[in-house]
């Protein structure tokens, strides 16, 4: 099926071929995220030029309302500080390791 995007930024409309939608496409032109419009091509192209623009606008204004709600902030956050957190872990255990063969080598120099 041919799924069709609309571009945020510069509002172009854009259709691609796949077996279902894919949003993580990038506006050719702006390089901009892609919004899937919810409709495939044979039934965008029957739409008429009002009923486009009522789609684009409510389709856009969505993304961006789920974009400023305050649960997809905080969730985004906390999958930042998670992998903040697990860089740190492993330093962590990088050093701890280093420290006790360090620690150990000095021990068996000494005796």
């Amino acid at each position: 099926m041919r799924y069709v995007y609309v571009c945020p930024k510069c509002r172009g409309i854009y259709s691609n071929e796949s077996t279902s939608p894919n949003e993580a496409q990038k506006c050719p032109d702006c390089n901009d995220g892609l919004y899937y419009l919810k409709c495939i091509k044979s039934e965008w192209d029957q739409k008429s030029s009002s009923e486009k623009t009522v789609q684009i606008d409510s389709t856009i204004a969505e993304k961006i309302h789920g974009a400023a709600d305050t649960s997809f902030i905080v969730q985004e956050k906390l999958e930042k500080i998670e992998d903040h957190l697990s860089v740190i872990k492993n330093i962590l255990i990088f050093f701890t390791v280093l420290w006790v063969l360090g620690v150990i080598i000095i021990v068996i120099n000494l005796y």
